[in-house]
């Protein structure tokens, strides 16, 4: 019996949790839940985990704070076993991961060793690449980093902006923890493959500076900007005039 507790938030973190929550029965139990508690203050506008957990009388850990103190606590008393994190906000320490004996998995909305950490979907666009994917991984103590257990890819095309890789990636990431927690519940072994290439971890502060376009005669600046920071309701490319920003966005396609 896999007894898990669930870290996740945001719209791919609600999804994924509906999923897990519908295969509950001899060989899945959500044992805790670790999510946002307020709706009002998150992007989204909702609180899934906390609604779950309230409905179905388990364990709740607000993730405002990192509470890895709670957490461990929470580990214990329950006989959890198995973490499952999709779009949780902290990193899940060394010492909370050996308490389920590494039996703990992240949903990863990029490739990885090449994407590791936050806004991978504009650093896409950024760098040019032809090809965007999610990487569902087991845990360890360094941050996106274990064996993973499926790697799914698709094509980026011309007119795809931040967003829509995003949009892409959340329905591809949803499919795949489908399959996953199909394979939990059968009972058969979790595949494990090492990754392979070199890491590259982007930080919070990875694209600071860089909505700015510099040069607006060049139509490559100005177009890849453009796709890479569509990411509503955040803030757009833009170039300045007199120190007044104007911000410039890509006409936006269904292929």
């Amino acid at each position: 019996m896999y007894n898990i507790m669930y870290l996740g938030q945001k719209p791919i973190g609600e999804k994924c949790l509906k999923i897990l929550s519908d295969a509950v029965g001899s060989n899945i139990n959500i044992s805790a839940v670790v999510s946002n508690p307020l709706k009002e203050s998150v992007w989204w506008g909702s609180n899934a985990g906390y609604e779950y957990a309230e409905r179905n009388r388990v364990p709740f850990i607000s993730n405002i704070k990192r509470n890895i103190y709670d957490i461990r606590k929470c580990i214990s008393d329950n006989n959890i076993n198995f973490l499952i994190s999709v779009g949780h906000n902290w990193i899940v320490d060394e010492e909370t991961l050996e308490l389920v004996k590494g039996n703990a998995v992240n949903l990863h909305l990029a490739i990885l060793p090449a994407y590791q950490g936050n806004f991978t979907f504009n650093h896409a666009i950024l760098n040019h690449d032809i090809k965007y994917g999610i990487t569902l991984h087991f845990m360890q103590k360094e941050v996106d980093t274990g064996d993973y257990i499926i790697m799914p890819t698709f094509d980026i095309n011309n007119n795809d902006t931040a967003y829509s890789l995003y949009c892409k990636a959340v329905n591809l990431g949803v499919q795949s923890f489908k399959s996953f927690v199909d394979l939990l519940d059968s009972g058969k072994t979790i595949p494990r493959h090492r990754l392979v290439g070199t890491p590259v971890f982007y930080d919070r502060h990875s694209i600071d500076g860089k909505r700015e376009i510099s040069d607006t005669g060049d139509v490559r600046e100005v177009e890849t900007k453009a796709r890479a920071f569509y990411f509503p309701p955040f803030e757009k490319a833009y170039f300045k005039i007199n120190n007044c920003k104007y911000y410039i966005e890509p006409e936006v396609r269904d292929d």
